[in-house]
């Protein structure tokens, strides 16, 4: 299969796992446009072609691979505004409030990969991509 049918299959309006396919894909490309902040470091320099590539790519590696990443940067920020909490008198209510904001965002996305991970099991092992 060439690329643009495999692109083609995976984003087929009339498969079974349209909807899937699309917040997956969506948050992929999201992923791939962050990746590479460094220009020696940015392998697709946003071409369309190879990000709309890669970023499928992603979630054949693990149907959980993109909840994992929103956990992970939820995680994240919340890591660095916890240090920030002491030092900054000023800005320590909106730094509360974002904590507050993302410890409620990181639950969400918890909640999410607990409900993929029970979806994951239901999934049949496809025998060709356009399935």
């Amino acid at each position: 299969m060439n690329n643009a049918k495999a692109i083609q299959a995976y984003l087929n309006p009339k498969s079974k796992q349209e909807t899937f396919n699309m917040q997956e894909f969506e948050f992929a490309v999201k992923v791939e446009l962050e990746c590479g902040k460094l220009k020696a470091a940015k392998v697709t320099n946003n071409y369309p072609f190879l990000i709309m590539m890669i970023a499928p790519s992603h979630s054949s590696e693990s149907l959980i691979y993109c909840k994992r990443i929103q956990v992970t940067k939820a995680e994240s920020k919340i890591h660095e505004i916890i240090p920030n909490l002491g030092k900054l008198n000023k800005e320590k209510e909106i730094l509360h409030l974002d904590l507050t904001n993302m410890e409620t965002e990181l639950n969400d996305f918890k909640r999410e990969l607990t409900k993929r991970l029970e979806q994951v099991q239901k999934i049949p092992v496809l025998k060709k991509f356009e399935d």
